[in-house]
Parts: C-alpha cells; structure tokens; sequence
C-alpha cells in the first residue's frame, strides 16, 4: 500500500530540493482567543480575524529571531551573495499580518538579507466543512476521523490529502520558478502546517496530529522530502 505522503512526492522526481523550506505558523489571532474555527477563504480573509496585539508582539519577535538564526542554517553562498528569505504567505488575514511585521521586523534587523513576500492562496487554512464558525473544541472530531484514515469527513472537511496536495504543488513551483537558492517561509496554518510537516518526514498524513505541536509565530525548519522510489 502506497501512502498519500509518499504518493505525492513521486510526482516531484527529486531526492533534494534547491531551497531550504521553513513552517511559519501565524501569530496569535482574534479566532484563537475567541476559540473559533475559521477556516474558509470567505471568512478566513476578513479584516476582523486578523492578529490581536499579543499576536502582533509575537510578529516582530519572530522576525527578528529569523534574522538571527537564518544566516546560521544557510548552506554556502558565492562570495558575495545575500542571503534570500521568500514569504509565501497564505491570503487568511492572520497568516497576512504576520508576514508583513515579521518581514518589517527583518529587514530592519538584517538590512543585508533580501526579503521578498507574496500571496500563496493554496497555503490557506485547511477548510473544516459544517464546523466553520463553531468553537475550535470541535478541532479533535476531524483529527479522529484522519487518525481513522476515513475517505470522507462527516462535516465536510477538506481531507489531509488534498491539503499536502496544494501544498507540494506550491513548493514545486517554487523549485522551477528560481534558480537561486533561498530559504522558502510557508506562512500558514495549523493543521495545514502539521499535514505538511508530517509529509516532509515520510510519515502518513493521517498521523499529523503526532508532530510536535507548532505554537503561533514558531518557526520550524523542514527536513528534505523522502526519495522518490519511482
């Protein structure tokens, strides 16, 4: 039996990947202190479910903490070659905020790294069908289902499978649309970012929920995809 994990990463054809891909979780929002799921574009792109000030402090902490530690982890660069930082950033109005005070704050404490930043809409929140709105202790009803390997979720929600699928389409992108290499930040969402780590290790998606937890504006290195044995 073939896991969706491994599937997917046939398709890419590789053993190493160009840049260096990073798991940027958002700061700590409105829906998180009002413990709400919000999970759709429609909803997720408001302006009132964005950072609270809390969420925001953490923002510029994590930019400075990259300008710290990246240039740490860079693999070797031609003598005088900036280091690169790539935001992609999914278009959710906390996952936005975050990006745009954690790149400020970047910028300001490495003027020398060239920081770029654009909207990925495939790295939006996983979409949790009927629960949208309702208050996030409904999270652990999905997470059952995908521990369960179900095919289909009884609320509606998007399968771990078509949430890794978006994503590897987007670092396949990445990988054919520079040569240079970079440090790649996917600034998204929990469950989003757990599928995605879980995928990166070879592990079967439907055991996201057994990596280590990813807090708001924590940041966390990915290690390279498993080989493809196609």
């Amino acid at each position: 039996k073939v896991t969706v994990s491994v599937l997917y990463w046939q398709h890419f054809s590789m053993s190493a990947l160009r840049h260096q891909y990073v798991v940027v979780r958002h700061g700590f929002s409105v829906p998180n202190e009002r413990h709400l799921i919000v999970s759709s574009m429609r909803e997720g792109q408001k302006p009132e479910y964005g950072l609270t000030a809390k969420g925001k402090a953490q923002a510029r902490a994590l930019g400075a903490d990259l300008a710290s530690k990246l240039p740490t982890l860079a693999g070797p660069r031609q003598t005088g070659e900036p280091l690169r930082v790539d935001f992609v950033v999914s278009p959710f109005t906390r996952a936005r905020e975050t990006a745009d005070i954690a790149a400020a704050a970047l910028r300001e404490a490495a003027p020398g790294i060239v920081v770029s930043q654009r909207l990925e809409p495939r790295l939006r929140e996983r979409d949790f069908g009927s629960l949208e709105l309702g208050t996030d202790k409904a999270y652990p009803k999905v997470w059952a289902e995908d521990k369960a390997e179900s095919a289909s979720s009884s609320f509606g929600a998007e399968h771990v499978g078509s949430v890794w699928k978006r994503v590897t389409e987007v670092v396949r992108e990445c990988e054919a649309r520079d040569q240079r290499a970079a440090f790649v930040l996917l600034v998204a969402h929990g469950d989003t970012l757990q599928i995605t780590q879980a995928g990166f290790s070879g592990m079967p998606l439907s055991k996201h929920r057994s990596v280590a937890h990813l807090n708001q504006a924590e940041w966390r290195l990915l290690p390279n995809p498993p080989k493809s044995k196609l």
